[in-house]
């Protein structure tokens, strides 16, 4: 597998994550972690291994609480498995047309002017 630097070197994911994110409670719910009111768990989050729901519920729900995540961002191990099996080389061109952060396109980018640049 490419060695796609998941260390804070490069592409960091908490540049493409929302300040506010969505943890699961012991009861079910999904509830919101704020960044401006827990800086370390946020971050402790966003570096972590696990996917983070960035939302809950389509945004729907007004009552700060959530049941499906209707977005999230991928765990970093299966964007580092995406990319292997793509397979991007130098002649090719790659249209990113992506429905989240940007994370993604970032990774390419990056993997690309590392690889060729």
């Amino acid at each position: 597998m490419r060695d796609l630097s998941w260390d804070g070197k490069g592409v960091k994911r908490e540049d493409f994550i929302p300040d506010v994110v969505w943890v699961r409670r012991a009861d079910g719910w999904l509830v919101p972690l704020d960044r401006a009111e827990d800086p370390e768990a946020w971050l402790a989050l966003v570096n972590g291994g696990d996917s983070i729901v960035i939302q809950a519920d389509d945004g729907e729900r007004d009552d700060g609480r959530g049941i499906f995540p209707t977005s999230s961002s991928s765990a970093p191990a299966v964007m580092s498995r995406m990319l292997d099996l793509l397979d991007v080389r130098e002649v090719m061109n790659v249209l990113e047309v992506g429905a989240g952060r940007g994370y993604n396109a970032a990774l390419l980018v990056e993997n690309s002017i590392l690889q060729y640049g």
